[in-house]
Parts: structure tokens; C-alpha cells; sequence
């Protein structure tokens, strides 16, 4: 009898075995020097994660800026390919708060074509979802796509996930920063590389976005009246101490991209969601993994076995 309730047991945590791993070797360095972002504030920020953590783990972000599609940086792909990758939509605490926003699959991915993981020239990209994502007018919106350049001296905001400084403690919560876009030589004082592609924001003074920011963009509102952000900037790269005097971020000129951006998006490119994206896609994190019949033979051959 006892064989069976243990059995029994066993079968029931089978099916209920949820994935929720994170990978402590990653580097997370995020926003310094701002405040918290408000429920809805920056309503197009999302969190690139993978499917394995479930939602633990963000380790980019991005921009939603279409029903099926998110734009973040090129060089958020080093270590994750995009059928590895889930994204947390709607929400402000994607690693903690699993039953705010929505968690979908990533489809397919492009990176630009050009895109050096060297000089970080190119730093764009764009994520297909497994299924459309609607605007609520208040924790999920669409991003706008700058047209035109924009001048030295024009105050933007940024949002990111996790941590403030380097060495410091995990930060949870979405955080916002405000910093104005300076001129290009500014940036090259850190030894990097900067192009006409690129975006050099920020003031030294400890207001800065840092590597774990990747791929979230830099924004502003054309109007008071605006619903939406327009994107000017995707994070891509900086300084070595994150909001160190003097340190300043360079970002992924979004306005240089947008006939790509456009033409990636274009029917001929779209790819329709199969099977095993679909049937694996989760909209909330603390969605259990069930393996059905698979539990059930592993109950069986357990059975038999310790009736022997």
C-alpha cells in the first residue's frame, strides 16, 4: 500500500513541475541614478527572457511596436537564439510578479546584416511573437519609430530592469532615467567606437543606462498629448563603470534603421507561428508544465519496479 500512495504521489508532482532556473553567471548591470517606474508609464518596455527560466530570468529588453513585433539590439543574440527566447509584455516586475502582463514566444528573429558584435555598428534587431499583441491604453502600447535625427541637447527618457550599479543588488522593478543626447565626440572618450548610426546621451553625473539595459529604447513624447513614446534610440553600449563620472551611453540611431525596420516587418518576411511555438507559448509564468502521458508511464515502470 504505501508502494502505491508513493507512486501516486509521484505522479502528481510529474505533472505539475514547473521551469523556474535562472542563470546566476550573467552580468545584469541596469538603469543607475533613476527612480521607479510607474504601472503603464513606459507601456512599450519589455523584458527579453528565455523560455527555460519561465519569466526568472531577464537578460535584455526591447520595444513592442507592433501587434507582433519587438525591437531591441542586435547584440542581445550572443548568447540566446530566438527559439530560446520568451518576452514579458505589460508589466513593470517581469521576474518577480509572474500574474502581471503576458509571456509570449518568440518566433523568429533578425538581426541586421550588418551588425559587428566588435564595433556594435548596426546594433539592431527585430523579434517576430507567436501570436499578436493588442494595446490596452494602459499597461501595453505600441512604441512610434522616429523619423528624423534629433539634436544635441534634447532630453530623453530610458527604462530598464535589474541592477542600478555594478556590484550592487538585483533591481526588480522597471526604473526610468532622464538624459540629453550630447555630442558624438563625448562618447568617444571611452575608447569605443561611434558612427553617424549612433546616439550619445547622457551628462557623467550618474544618470546612465548600463549593459543589462540592452535593447530598450530611449524616448520622448512629440506632444503632452501623446498616448505613445517615440523611440529615438536603441541602448546598446557604454562606459565600463555603469553611471561613472563622466561615463556616458551610446545608443543604436533608430531614425538611420527604419527602412529596414519597415521592410523586416513587410508580409513577405512574416513567418507563421508552427506548432511548437505555439503549443509551448505561456502567458503567465506561473503556468505549470504538464507531461501528460510521460508521467504517467514513469508511475508505471516506477511501480513495477518496486514490486519486484
Amino acid at each position: 500500500m504505501i508502494l502505491v500512495v508513493l507512486t501516486l504521489i509521484f505522479s502528481l508532482l510529474a505533472t505539475n513541475v514547473s521551469c523556474q532556473t535562472s542563470d546566476p553567471s550573467q552580468r545584469d548591470i541596469r538603469i543607475a541614478g533613476g527612480g521607479f517606474a510607474n504601472v503603464g508609464e513606459f507601456a512599450h518596455t519589455v523584458g527579453l527572457t528565455t523560455k527555460a527560466s519561465r519569466g526568472g530570468f531577464v537578460f535584455c529588453g526591447g520595444a513592442l511596436i507592433a501587434p507582433y513585433w519587438v525591437l531591441t539590439a542586435g547584440h542581445c543574440f550572443s548568447t540566446y537564439k530566438a527559439n530560446e527566447m520568451a518576452i514579458r509584455v505589460g508589466t513593470v516586475t517581469p521576474q518577480t510578479d509572474m500574474s502581471s502582463g503576458l509571456t509570449i514566444n518568440a518566433v523568429q528573429a533578425f538581426v541586421h546584416p550588418l551588425f559587428n558584435n566588435k564595433t556594435l555598428q548596426n546594433d539592431v534587431a527585430l523579434i517576430q511573437l507567436a501570436e499578436p499583441v493588442q494595446e490596452n491604453n494602459s499597461t501595453i502600447m505600441y512604441m512610434n519609430i522616429e523619423s528624423d535625427p534629433i539634436p544635441v541637447n534634447f532630453w530623453l527618457w530610458a527604462a530598464g530592469y535589474g541592477h542600478t550599479e555594478n556590484n550592487g543588488g538585483l533591481q526588480k522593478h522597471l526604473k526610468k532615467v532622464q538624459i540629453p543626447t550630447v555630442p558624438g565626440a563625448n562618447c568617444l572618450r571611452h575608447g569605443g567606437f561611434y558612427s553617424d548610426q549612433m546616439i550619445c546621451a547622457g551628462l557623467g553625473d550618474g544618470r546612465d543606462t548600463c549593459s543589462g539595459d540592452s535593447g530598450t529604447s530611449i524616448v520622448y513624447k512629440k506632444k503632452q498629448t501623446d498616448v505613445r513614446w517615440t523611440g529615438i534610440g536603441i541602448t546598446s553600449f557604454g562606459g565600463a563603470k555603469c553611471g561613472g563620472d563622466g561615463v556616458l551611453g551610446t545608443y543604436t540611431k533608430i531614425s538611420f534603421h527604419r527602412r529596414w525596420i519597415n521592410n523586416q516587418m513587410s508580409p513577405s518576411y512574416f513567418k507563421n507561428p508552427t506548432g511548437d511555438s505555439l503549443n509551448y507559448n505561456w502567458r503567465s509564468a506561473s503556468t505549470r508544465v504538464n507531461f501528460g502521458w510521460t508521467s504517467t508511464l514513469l508511475s508505471v515502470l516506477l511501480f513495477v519496479l518496486v514490486s519486484l
